[in-house]
């Protein structure tokens, strides 16, 4: 067993445990879920898409082997890993809701979507574009919990705000598995309920345009993650990849004014906007 101490901090469970030497995140799962699994196949996903997307890379792994027996039922069967990132030289750290609060005097009394979509116009062009950029991605992996703590940005030494890389993916690609009628929802968040209507929003600011086909991502993605999906009964399988294959298709390379083939396409998911 892999020494390490239980983490409190969000709603999953987690431990940071030394492996091969490297200081290491170990996420778990809600009951009944599956955010692990969709955390990976999330992080496969970014990177068949584009390399050089700045996101955290997971791995998959068994709670048996890094999770101490009594606390495994409370992780799950599978559990997300990734090395801690730390910069050097970093002064302060700060999430996107510490940001705004400090420096646009919001709460969560006064606090509402217009007023963050204003502010994020506002923000330095690096950080926009990341933020813009994250919710497209969120749009394609259908992520339901893309809060304001989830975006963050340490201060470093001589070097000003530095954007650290996109993570939290767990509660994307239908994640409640033993829900079928949730497979294809689509809640978003923090600029408006759903994804059409925040990429919407956010492309009248930003283009967003895939490097290379739909196909091609799709099939990188289904090689990458083979042995995450045999993982999965075939119906969950099939599923999520002729989610992720839409979503690809209508997300992918989209523009402002979709014709209304578009949204019929796009609407024809079961369920797709709750």
């Amino acid at each position: 067993m892999i020494d390490g101490n239980l983490c409190t901090t969000g709603n999953l469970p987690k431990t940071i445990k030394k492996i091969n030497g490297v200081d290491c995140l170990i996420k778990g799962n809600s009951y009944g879920n599956h955010e692990a699994i969709s955390e990976v196949l999330v992080s496969n996903l970014i990177y068949s898409i584009d390399v050089n997307i700045n996101h955290i890379r997971y791995e998959l792994g068994k709670s048996e082997d890094f999770i101490q027996a009594d606390k495994i039922r409370e992780f799950g069967k599978y559990v997300s890993i990734c090395n801690l990132i730390e910069f050097e030289n970093v002064i302060e750290k700060q999430t996107l809701w510490d940001y705004v609060c400090l420096n646009y005097g919001v709460s969560e009394e006064n606090y509402s979507s217009d007023i963050l979509e204003g502010i994020i116009e506002t923000l330095p062009e690096y950080m926009k574009s990341e933020v813009y950029k994250t919710l497209w991605i969120d749009a394609i992996v259908a992520n339901d919990d893309r809060h304001l703590g989830n975006f963050e940005f340490h201060y470093i030494k001589d070097k000003g705000f530095k954007i650290f890389p996109m993570f939290d993916f767990g509660r994307s690609l239908w994640y409640n598995f033993c829900k079928p009628d949730k497979w294809f929802r689509d809640k978003s968040r923090p600029l408006r309920s759903n994804h059409r209507e925040q990429i919407k929003l956010i492309s009248k600011y930003s283009e967003f345009k895939l490097n290379s086909s739909a196909d091609s991502i799709l099939h990188k993605w289904i090689d990458c993650s083979s042995y995450i999906l045999n993982l999965l009964d075939e119906e969950h399988c099939e599923a999520i990849i002729s989610g992720v294959k839409d979503r690809l298709n209508f997300f992918g390379n989209y523009k402002c004014s979709c014709t209304e083939s578009e949204i019929r396409y796009f609407e024809s998911f079961k369920d797709s906007i709750l």
